[in-house]
């Protein structure tokens, strides 16, 4: 290999200061930790997925199981108003349960029309406080759930 040496004077090269300088480490740190950019290009999901679904089937499972235990346990405290005409009513009530199961809040989502059955609903349910407990692959804090109510003919 040999070095080409040119004709021309050197005074007449421009002359161009090499300077190397490194990224100050603050700087580096700042593109690291700011804010990144959504992707534009990148192709949207079709649908959205749980990341294992047999873990949610195994849970809507539980919680299906549960939810007719604490149903058969209501209707082990449910007694018929005191009214004059004997009827039939149903009664729509919504209940929080926590984790040990508490009844934290109940309420009339659909009265039955009369205020007795109605508030035999709701008595229904704090009769029944603490219901049996969610199992413990139910991992929530809180349990919301509606139920109906039915009141039949006594005999």
């Amino acid at each position: 290999m040999t070095q080409n040496e040119s004709k021309k004077p050197k005074e007449d090269d421009p002359k161009i200061a090499a300077v190397q300088t490194q990224a100050s480490t603050e700087s580096v740190a700042q593109e690291a930790t700011s804010r990144q950019r959504l992707d534009e290009s990148a192709p949207e999901a079709d649908t959205a997925r749980a990341p294992n679904v047999g873990i949610g089937k195994d849970k809507l499972r539980l919680s299906a199981e549960w939810g007719k235990q604490i149903s058969a346990y209501f209707e082990l405290h449910k007694r018929y108003p005191q009214v004059k005409k004997q009827k039939k009513a149903t009664v729509k009530v919504s209940l929080v349960l926590n984790r040990l199961g508490n009844v934290v809040s109940v309420g009339v989502l659909e009265s039955s029309g009369d205020t007795a059955f109605d508030e035999a609903a709701i008595a229904m349910i704090r009769r029944s406080d603490p219901v049996p407990r969610p199992p413990a692959e139910l991992t929530q804090d809180q349990f919301s759930y509606s139920l109906n109510v039915n009141f039949n003919e006594r005999k």
